[in-house]
């Protein structure tokens, strides 16, 4: 079985979802099935910062399944989303706003398993 690659994103600094995007990460890098792919600061917290995330994307041979959770306000990261959807056909982002309770899951390729 292929490993999905996992990128846990944090784009906003509400203390509520730093621990979510934490124990989202640690769930991730608990599963068999999944590669948490991490930051190169050596963040506690496991997560990628922003900044990092089109040179890990470009970095993760295109065979592999990618799948990115973005933590912070939709209104705040979907440009975000939609740039990193762009740079990777088989890229699955689930976008989590804990400020709205809301929760959106963009793919490029609708065919994806």
């Amino acid at each position: 079985m292929s490993h999905i690659r996992v990128l846990v994103v944090k784009a906003s600094r509400d203390v509520k979802a730093e621990a979510i995007a934490e124990a989202i990460a640690d769930s991730v890098a608990a599963r068999p099935d999944m590669d948490l792919i991490e930051g190169s600061f050596g963040d506690k917290s496991r997560c990628v910062p922003v900044d990092e995330v089109d040179t890990i994307l470009t970095s993760i041979e295109p065979a592999a399944q990618c799948a990115l959770v973005l933590m912070g306000r939709v209104v705040e990261t979907s440009e975000l989303a939609q740039r990193w959807l762009q740079i990777r056909d088989d890229l699955v982002v689930m976008q989590v706003d804990m400020a709205d309770d809301m929760v959106r899951i963009g793919v490029r390729d609708p065919r994806l398993d």
